[in-house]
């Protein structure tokens, strides 16, 4: 999707009068579990967050500032790679808001029955041939062995890769209910790493 990265919380409007593109969402530049994603209709709305004690600023101070994609079927995908290599797509219900992290630690408070038989993270069919080939080709140009990317299809049928993990997360039920499991295979991947070194 068009982004434009600012730097301050001042800059904000003016960012997004260059992107020009509504709905958009704010992002902190680095952050995690969703935190500081933002979907805003109209400047108005942006400027009124913006300017509020709710404002929450980035880490860095980076806003990213991007063009907002519905997805056509509600849900977002994270294509999981370790060692370069794609391992599965998850499938993640967006209904309920940004927060999207997978791990078992973002999602305290709920049972543990009703994690069981929540259908938010499915591991889904396999990434298309062509696709899964342009992603590990960035993964191996960018010099990144373990990431998720993320991408969603809008309405249009049109995908959009929006962000790339580093710092990956996997769910455990929607592993137990596929039946794999990346802890298993990033552990098998970091064993040959330092076979390699030593």
């Amino acid at each position: 999707p068009k982004t434009v990265a600012v730097l301050g919380q001042d800059q904000i409007l003016e960012g997004a009068r260059q992107l020009n593109i509504y709905p958009l969402i704010t992002k902190h530049n680095r952050a995690g579990k969703g935190l500081g994603v933002q979907l805003f209709q109209n400047e108005g709305e942006l400027e009124a967050y913006v300017n509020s004690p709710a404002f929450e600023p980035s880490v860095d101070g980076i806003t990213l500032l991007q063009e907002y994609i519905k997805p056509a079927d509600g849900r977002i995908r994270r294509s999981e790679f370790i060692g370069q290599k794609f391992l599965y797509t998850v499938s993640i219900d967006s209904s309920d808001g940004f927060q999207l992290c997978p791990a078992e630690g973002c999602q305290i408070g709920k049972k543990k029955e009703e994690l069981e038989s929540s259908e938010k993270f499915q591991i889904t069919e396999p990434l298309e041939k062509e696709r899964e080939q342009a992603y590990t080709k960035f993964l191996q140009h960018s010099g990144i062995d373990v990431a998720a990317i993320e991408w969603v299809q809008s309405e249009r049928g049109e995908i959009y890769v929006y962000d790339v993990n580093t710092n990956t997360n996997y769910n455990p039920t929607a592993e137990k209910n596929a039946n794999i499991y990346a802890h298993e295979h990033l552990a098998e991947y970091l064993g040959k790493l330092l076979k390699e070194q030593g």
